[in-house]
């Protein structure tokens, strides 16, 4: 269920993502919503990041033999 929520994190982030490149385009970065809608990309893709890094299965530890259990 992880990836799925990492992928629509992911595709959140692209309008986002093309709403910036238009402010910046055509407002340029002093408009107030310039940094709001960087932020948001930001806060995005870093949760799609996250997500999907937590969501893959790490490796135990170590193994238990039996003399230590």
């Amino acid at each position: 269920m992880a990836p799925v929520t990492a992928v629509s994190c992911a595709l959140l982030a692209l309008p986002a993502f093309g709403l910036f490149i238009w402010l910046w385009m055509e407002r340029k970065l002093p408009d107030r919503r310039g940094p709001s809608v960087q932020a948001l990309v930001a806060f995005l893709g870093a949760g799609a990041i996250v997500i999907y890094t937590t969501s893959q299965p790490q490796p135990p530890l170590f193994e238990a033999t039996p003399n230590e259990l």
